[in-house]
């Protein structure tokens, strides 16, 4: 009763509680993203919905990892005024990427989550710039500007992955979740 057919493929019960899981972490990171307010002089937000795409991407299969990345790239470009689009674009391939190369790799913890933040933070940074230039929505910026935006993406992408994706991986715990990375294995 509890699987469902999805394309001739039973859908794992569990599969249900990532989504709702990945339900709330999203809706709750949008909801705090958008009220937070500006981090110092570069009037940057706290990436907290490069977090969740982040946790999903270091600590899932690929599949989900891209669910959670287009998601969270498409709520990021509708808050943050954007072009609709551009972060999908770029955070997608990132956390299916690291869900195959890094997640491998490097211990699937919290300081997977906070090196990954640290690094896809001034990238997206950097992408949402250069679309938002393209688009003629935005006037240049300084270099020193630039840099330092950048440069201050590094501490709060690092920063806001380590805080949802402990959230998360919290939430994950509770819903008794925890075991799907092995079970997607199968």
């Amino acid at each position: 009763l509890l699987r469902r057919r999805a394309g001739g493929r039973a859908v794992k019960p569990r599969a249900w509680t990532t989504l709702l899981v990945m339900f709330v972490v999203v809706a709750v990171c949008a909801a705090a993203q958008e009220f937070s307010p500006p981090l110092g002089a570069a009037r940057l937000k706290p990436p907290l919905l490069l977090g969740a795409a982040v946790y999903w991407g270091m600590r899932r299969e690929p599949l989900w990892a891209g669910l959670a990345a287009a998601w969270c790239g498409a709520l990021e470009d509708a808050l943050g005024g954007v072009p609709c689009g551009t972060s999908p674009l770029l955070l997608a391939p990132l956390a299916v990427a690291a869900s195959i190369f890094a997640r491998p790799q490097i211990e699937r913890g919290l300081a997977a989550c906070l090196l990954a933040g640290a690094a896809a933070a001034p990238a997206l940074q950097l992408w949402q710039y250069l679309a938002l230039r393209l688009a003629g929505g935005y006037a240049p910026l300084a270099p020193v500007a630039l840099g330092s935006r950048l440069a201050l993406a590094v501490p709060a992408g690092a920063l806001a992955a380590l805080a949802v994706g402990g959230a998360a991986a919290a939430l994950d715990w509770l819903s008794v979740n925890t075991g799907l990375e092995e079970d997607d294995r199968e």
